[in-house]
């Protein structure tokens, strides 16, 4: 890789061979296919943009299993946000690990929870993949956050 750095490789350059497995820059084949030493050497050399897809390549990571991926990404500035809430993903992909990681490291899930057509969603689908733990992890997760509204009020008085 370095030596296609060396002499001028765009690392930027999107396929255009319409192959839907690799379309975009070499950093989403790496989130994508968890090449770790790879998208670092790219992200630390300044070779790539991590945030460069409408898609965000963390929770790409996260649907995936990918923790170290997500971790990464996250380092080094890159946003998780999307249409569809980053707890949506990884309750889809039917992995605790990755909504745990969403919580460990602070991402709101709030307007998730509040959202009883995309949380209602996320929960059958984990039901038809059989992930009962997926299910028990976002129904805690929900009650923990009705736990915190209800004590916000008694906090303020």
């Amino acid at each position: 890789m370095q030596l296609l750095l060396d002499h001028g490789v765009d690392v930027e350059v999107k396929d255009t061979f319409d192959n839907e497995e690799c379309e975009g820059p070499p950093l989403e084949p790496a989130v994508t296919r968890n090449y770790l030493p790879e998208a670092e050497f790219l992200i630390q050399e300044g070779h790539a943009n991590v945030n460069f897809v409408s898609e965000s390549l963390i929770l790409r990571a996260l649907s995936q299993g990918h923790l170290e991926m997500a971790s990464l990404l996250l380092t080094h500035g890159a946003t998780i946000d999307g249409e569809e809430s980053p707890f949506s993903w990884a309750a889809s992909s039917g992995n605790v690990a990755a909504l745990q990681w969403l919580v460990d490291h602070g991402v709101d899930a709030r307007s998730f929870l509040s959202n009883e057509k995309e949380f209602g969603k996320s929960v059958k689908r984990a039901q038809e993949m059989k992930r009962l733990d997926v299910v028990a992890f976002l129904q805690r997760l929900k009650g923990e956050a009705v736990d915190d509204e209800m004590a916000e009020p008694m906090n303020q008085v």
